[in-house]
């Protein structure tokens, strides 16, 4: 009967140490998580005050181009002048599209690093349940084993205990 005890004990002492490690790791996938999307919001906000950087600098080049094509006599958004603040403007746009295309990499990289550590948690939870299930299933075992060959029966058999026989002549 004692035996009986000291499996039990032994199986709810793993499952309890078990729920534990599976709380925590739960927790620790839930850090990993927010530290992931910070991450992100400080690559996205990175990105955005680039292209604030590069609309200024954008802006200034065109006023300085009009200004250089004022003193040479030029008229203003005429001719090569115009032909100039064009490819001002289409190169801000490439770097742009370069940038969005960038940071759309970057976000489906960071849901897919949020995305695995759900997995792992999920993983570790399956793993925590199979072990619950196969301690049930050898405490369940043990418990018929130990009815089965006279456990806890008083005047009978051998007092519980199992005992091996040996075949053969050694």
């Amino acid at each position: 009967m004692i035996e009986m005890l000291i499996m039990g004990a032994q199986a709810a002492g793993s499952i309890a140490g078990g729920y534990m490690s599976s709380r925590f790791t739960k927790q620790a996938a839930q850090l990993e998580q927010q530290q992931i999307g910070l991450r992100l919001q400080q690559e996205v906000l990175a990105s955005n005050q680039q292209s604030i950087f590069n609309l200024r600098q954008l802006e200034e080049t065109l006023a300085s181009q009009r200004a250089m094509s004022a003193a040479r006599g030029a008229m203003p958004g005429m001719g090569s002048a115009l032909a100039i603040e064009r490819k001002s403007i289409r190169a801000y746009k490439k770097d742009e599209q370069a940038r969005a295309l960038s940071l759309g990499f970057l976000k489906t990289q960071r849901k897919s690093q949020i995305s695995m550590s759900k997995m792992g948690v999920h993983g570790a939870k399956a793993k925590f349940g199979l072990s619950t299930a196969l301690m049930g299933a050898k405490v369940g075992e043990s418990a018929m084993l130990y009815h089965k060959y006279g456990g806890g029966k008083s005047g009978g058999g051998n007092g519980g205990m199992l005992t091996m026989r040996r075949s053969g002549g050694y």
